[in-house]
């Protein structure tokens, strides 16, 4: 079934049951020499859009070129996975595939990408995410130990998740960290804290983290924490999340 009709078909499920399938919601990032501050952020609605449900929809699953079969990128000790240079695409992922109305916007401005958003729990809602489009080849960080994010944040708590597989609701190798305010910091994630959940709760028995075949990169803001606990640093309303690279270790 062609993708673009399998989105349609989920959308119109989705209108009928009052559930959700799939993916969310994206905006395509706009490179910018604006500073951060200078730029319209988005704000909750109040109300559930389809519209960017379905946007988000079509992000993630549209046609794209692929790299050749088998191939890997091999990412060594102190090289950069991850910067603005990068080709990986970013989109966000918001509460809108339960209903909610937080939203939220990745781009590029100076040589950082930017996340910004509103977050609200209305209508049983509460997360934002941005995450990238599927990394094809494989990114192999076989030979490294975890990696290190360069960001800055506004004091809150949030999730750095790794995939290893191309399941869209597959394993979520998950590690909380926390922001300075206004400070850039270096967060190292190794590869043995991740750990591995699927909707903020934890699984058990499954196999260990493959890091030599790493598909997506993804950033959650969220009133969770892990297995119903909640984000002690989690407040509604307006964050910001800045990320440089992120680097292998």
């Amino acid at each position: 079934m062609a993708p673009s009709v399998l989105i349609a078909l989920t959308f119109l499920a989705f209108l009928g049951s009052g559930r959700a399938w799939a993916p969310v919601a994206p905006r395509r990032a706009a490179k910018t020499g604006l500073r951060a501050s200078s730029q319209e952020s988005p704000s909750a609605s109040g109300r559930w859009q389809p519209g960017r449900f379905l946007r988000t929809a079509f992000f993630f699953n549209a046609p794209r070129l692929r790299g050749g079969a088998g191939q890997k990128n091999v990412v060594l000790p102190g090289e950069v996975a991850w910067d603005a240079s990068s080709a990986a695409e970013w989109g966000v992922l918001d509460d809108v595939v339960m209903g909610g109305v937080s939203a939220s916007q990745w781009r590029l401005e100076d040589g950082v990408g930017v996340w910004v958003g509103d977050v609200s729990t209305d209508n049983n809602g509460g997360f934002c995410g941005a995450r990238t489009r599927l990394l094809d080849p494989p990114l192999d960080f076989s030979r490294a130990r975890g990696v290190v994010l360069r960001l800055k944040g506004n004091g809150q708590r949030y999730k750095f998740i790794l995939r290893d597989d191309a399941d869209w609701n597959g394993t979520s190798w998950t590690f909380s960290f926390d922001t300075q305010a206004g400070r850039w910091i270096d967060v190292k994630v190794p590869f043995g804290a991740l750990i591995p959940t699927k909707f903020a709760r934890t699984l058990k028995g499954v196999a260990p983290f493959d890091n030599s075949k790493v598909t997506t990169f993804q950033l959650t803001y969220s009133k969770f924490e892990y297995d119903g606990g909640l984000n002690p640093k989690f407040r509604t309303g307006p964050f910001q999340l800045e990320l440089e690279k992120i680097t292998a270790f």
